[in-house]
């Protein structure tokens, strides 16, 4: 019912009424002359409008009661809005301090970083500068035999202490200059080792792409949580196992050395299934790294790439489990005794084939790396057996994936290698 609808109900009724209590007091105080009928109201009629005025007046109580809900209502909604706007005001303050704060970190950052690269750019301008690259005894003028390699080796007299160390380490672990000392510091072309490499190459293919930096980061780890720097050298330290780099310690055979270095591919390869199982994604990142080390360090830690292609054959089913292949004769492991002077070039090695002069770990390391290959003269044996290692890492992480799905036929292997392969948790 619509409020002026009601109250004119209401007024109709009143004067209704003040009419009936007007006509009531003539009629007392007139002449006993009875009035006209058609003014007489009858008693019917009042009570009728009696019942009117009740229920206008409940009307209005109703009325009243929804607006004093309303009013309420309002009242609620109003503390909300401040309650709100308090928890809006409350907040926002320390996001806004956040992010004034970032911005500030940000613009930090970004002149730590121009400053980092001004430096980096001076220190291979020193450095360069002080390699000088002199040619190569023999090699005349022409620029292009110049051996780089050769000259870093050549200049330590005029280098610091801190040049000589990086040199040293340049030549032990393949042109990494990824060392926690120096992690700023690369000379253009060497700012990636040959595991790195060797590494990302072979997990193309593999499902594993996206995370072949990570993995590569865990191969070459081997190398640094087993070196140390001693007495201003770098020298394998007290972590330092042959079979993790698939050396030949003092005491052991060509076989034994070999054999070792399968055994800890083997053993790595049960840690990585049990951890990828386990949804352990660090501990599978590392397995994974430690047996591809292991396995890259045989193609250059040996004269693999000069076996017959019989024995060749024979020393990768050997790699691949394989137990009922005889070793090959032939086959040779590089000496590395931590405990002597110069471990990758023992003076007493009673089988005469030492690391430093017969491994490939880099390119320019040393004659042999640089010879060509015997069953392929047009590249060089360091290229055959970076070659091999790239194939044979993809191989041994595709068997890796065979293995997951032939030996729990229940475990989904798809979903969790995707996702590991994305760099995502394993659950």
């Amino acid at each position: 019912m619509h409020t002026r609808t009601v109250w004119s109900f209401v007024a109709g009724g009143c004067l209704g009424l003040w009419g009936l209590a007007a006509g009531g007091s003539l009629a007392q105080e007139t002449p006993p002359n009875p009035p006209p009928v058609a003014e007489v109201t009858s008693t019917a009629e009042v009570e009728a409008l009696r019942i009117r005025l009740q229920e206008a007046l409940k009307a209005i109580d109703d009325l009243e009661w929804e607006l004093q809900m309303a009013r309420q209502d309002v009242e609620d909604l109003e503390r909300e809005r401040l309650r709100i706007l308090e928890e809006f005001q409350t907040s926002a303050e320390p996001l806004l301090l956040g992010a004034f704060a970032a911005r500030d970190v940000a613009d930090r950052a970004v002149d730590l970083l121009q400053a980092t690269r001004e430096w980096e750019q001076a220190e291979r301008d020193r450095i360069l500068q002080l390699v000088d690259f002199e040619p190569t005894p023999g090699a005349g003028a022409d620029t292009a035999s110049r051996d780089p390699w050769e000259s870093l080796k050549g200049i330590g007299k005029r280098w610091g202490a801190r040049d000589r160390e990086i040199a040293r380490q340049i030549a032990v672990l393949g042109g990494s200059y990824e060392t926690p000392s120096f992690a700023p510091f690369r000379v253009p072309g060497l700012h990636k080792s040959v595991h790195d490499r060797i590494t990302e190459g072979g997990l193309e293919g593999t499902g594993l792409e996206g995370v072949k930096s990570k993995i590569a980061r865990m191969v070459r780890a081997v190398d640094w949580d087993e070196t140390s720097v001693t007495g201003g050298r770098l020298r394998p330290n007290a972590l330092y196992r042959s079979a993790h780099h698939c050396d030949r310690g003092r005491v052991l055979t060509h076989e034994q050395a070999f054999r070792n270095g399968v055994a800890r591919v083997r053993e790595q390869e049960d840690v990585f299934l049990q951890a990828f199982k386990s949804n352990e994604d660090e501990k599978a990142h590392r397995a994974l790294g430690a047996l591809l080390h292991a396995l890259q360090d045989f193609f250059s830690h040996s004269n693999f790439v000069d076996l017959e292609p019989s024995e060749q054959g024979s020393a990768l089913r050997l790699l691949g489990g394989d137990p009922l292949t005889s070793y090959p004769p032939g086959l040779k492991i590089t000496a590395y005794f931590p405990e002597s002077g110069e471990p990758g070039e023992p003076g007493d090695d009673a089988l005469d084939f030492v690391h430093d002069l017969n491994c490939k770990d880099d390119e320019r390391m040393n004659a042999e790396t640089r010879s060509p290959a015997v069953h392929a003269p047009s590249i060089t044996k360091f290229q055959a057996h970076f070659e091999a290692a790239v194939i044979a890492t993809r191989a041994e992480v595709l068997h890796l994936h065979e293995r997951l799905s032939r030996e729990d036929p229940d475990f989904n292997v798809k979903p969790k290698w995707k996702n590991f392969g994305r760099g995502r948790k394993l659950r």
